[in-house]
């Protein structure tokens, strides 16, 4: 199995995630090296989607923001299990090891902080 790095990006909105993302992605294209994205957020963004279809509206992009109806998605998703977005990051995380055949790799960016 090949190893792989794990680079978790915090911060509150606006502040660059998605920006730096980014830039870890072309760094990956360029060198052809494989790269995943995974969102803590994403099973609200996908509740988010199901929601506008079932009001007969599609988004324009996965991503875009209602933060009213995101707030509300996310506050009763963690009332019925409040471990939901951990535990769609992880089984994400484990199918993406699974489908590359990878280990993890030396290099991990945590967002404890270092004390």
């Amino acid at each position: 199995m090949a190893e792989f790095f794990k680079i978790a990006l915090c911060g509150a909105p606006g502040a660059g995630k998605s920006t730096a993302a980014q830039i870890v992605h072309r760094f990956c294209e360029s060198g052809k090296l494989p790269f995943s994205l995974i969102k803590l957020a994403d099973p609200l963004y996908e509740a988010q989607s199901a929601v506008y279809r079932c009001a007969g509206r599609e988004l324009d992009h996965f991503y875009r923001k209602d933060g009213e109806l995101l707030n509300f998605l996310g506050h009763y998703m963690r009332k019925i299990n409040s471990m939901v977005l951990q535990d769609r990051f992880s089984a994400r995380l484990n199918e993406i090891q699974r489908t590359h055949r990878l280990t993890s790799g030396p290099g991990l960016i945590n967002q404890k902080p270092v004390p």
